[in-house]
């Protein structure tokens, strides 16, 4: 479900879905518990894989998801082991930042997936 109310960011409106970007950046990061962090993270990773998702939904997902809950996480220094486990940090460097699909990326992509990396250098 916090996938799919991704793309009301992307739409031009004259509701104002502050209220869900609260949730995102205080409710998800700072309230959930490690496991269910952890599965945000996995299902990012099939999310960003699949090419129907369009870029701004990632861009999206990244920002208001898998960032602030990363930080929050950190700055809490929580169960990392679960939230990061070997397998995900590997799917990460070689689905996310590796590969030769980096190129083809939207600039707003990049940079998201840059503080990704610099999240998880210092971090992790």
């Amino acid at each position: 479900l916090l996938f799919l109310m991704l793309p009301i960011f992307s739409e031009h409106s004259l509701i104002n879905y502050a209220f869900l970007k609260t949730f995102y950046l205080q409710e998800v990061a700072q309230n959930y518990e490690p496991k269910h962090k952890a599965a945000i993270v996995r299902h990012f990773l099939q999310f960003f894989g699949e090419a129907r998702n369009p870029t701004e939904d990632k861009v999206h997902a990244l920002q208001l998801l898998v960032l602030p809950l990363l930080s929050a996480s950190f700055a809490k220094k929580e169960a990392t082991k679960e939230l990061l486990s070997p397998d995900i940090i590997f799917a990460i460097i070689d689905r996310l930042l590796g590969g030769e699909q980096l190129s083809t990326y939207d600039e707003s992509l990049r940079i998201e997936l840059l503080k990704l990396a610099t999240l998880l250098i210092e971090h992790a």
